[in-house]
């Protein structure tokens, strides 16, 4: 299987911190796949930290609407990178 451009790792009971570190939509990982691990986090607090050229504009914006609706409150960080669609994230 390819390597993810994008990771969950739960850094607290409190907090999960969600890496998109790569093309949005690359390698045939979608944003389904991205919403379906997303579906699953129960922390309160989801820190998204962007390092991203950019991708699928369908994808972005399915993760965008995905983050707004979750009941964790969402925050995110530009680490280096947040072009195209990820600036839009």
């Amino acid at each position: 299987m390819p390597e993810k451009w994008y990771e969950f790792n739960r850094t607290s009971p409190d907090a999960t911190a969600i890496r998109l570190y790569g093309e949005i939509g690359a390698w045939g990982i979608s944003s389904a796949d991205f919403i379906s691990e997303l579906d699953a986090v129960d922390t309160p607090l989801i820190r998204v930290h962007i390092n991203s050229p950019g991708g699928s504009v369908d994808d972005g914006l399915a993760i965008t609407n995905a983050l707004i609706s979750h009941p964790a409150k969402v925050e995110t960080y530009a680490d280096a990178a947040a072009y195209s669609i990820a600036s839009v994230i």
